[in-house]
């Protein structure tokens, strides 16, 4: 069975639907293995990282849900201590607000690039 994909200002893209379903379907436990490890990984102990700052996305590590269910949120505040490094942080998600340490917070990366005039053109 084959489909047409169309979305304005993208090419048209001709493709298998089962093969599509099937990509769907794996895209929970793709995301828990490949990408949530990397994030959740003790980087900060083998090279310098940034700090969370207030509107970074984060996924909230809570060892009593699966990764899969560990829920997605924005900073809206970052506590630092005396020290000066940000330790706990204040995230907004869709089931309310928490106040986590730094520690059970996984940065998601997302990188911002700005158009110029002449690349939107395009």
């Amino acid at each position: 069975m084959c489909a047409t994909i169309r979305a304005a200002g993208l090419p048209e893209y001709t493709c298998n639907v089962v093969l599509l379903k099937e990509l769907v379907a794996k895209l929970p436990s793709r995301w828990v293995a490949e990408y949530l490890s990397m994030l959740t990984r003790k980087s900060k102990w083998f090279e310098q990282v940034r700090p969370i700052q207030v509107g970074d996305l984060v996924v909230v590590v809570d060892s009593n849900l699966s990764r899969i269910s560990w829920p997605k949120g924005l900073v809206i505040e970052a506590v630092r201590a005396k020290d000066g490094q940000v330790r706990q942080a204040v995230v907004q998600t869709t089931n309310g607000i928490y106040k986590r340490p730094a520690t059970k917070l996984a940065l998601i990366e997302i990188e911002k690039k700005m158009l110029t005039g002449a690349e939107k053109d395009k």
